[in-house]
């Protein structure tokens, strides 16, 4: 199975992050550090409960 280490996301979310904005973003690193997993968490937490809703939503219909 593929494994996805921690530092090969962040080079992804770096990589993401800069592409987006035409610029890379200093403070993303130290942002990683001081939020650390909270963030992953959230944004989990976040897309799950999109696909949830989604799903509900067309359960509905």
């Amino acid at each position: 199975p593929l494994r996805i280490t921690p530092s090969v996301a962040e080079q992804e979310g770096q990589q993401t992050e800069t592409e987006a904005t035409g610029a890379p973003q200093k403070h993303h690193y130290t942002l990683n550090q001081q939020v650390g997993s909270i963030t992953c968490v959230i944004i989990t937490t976040g897309a799950l409960l999109q696909k949830n809703v989604l799903m509900f939503v067309i359960y509905r219909k």
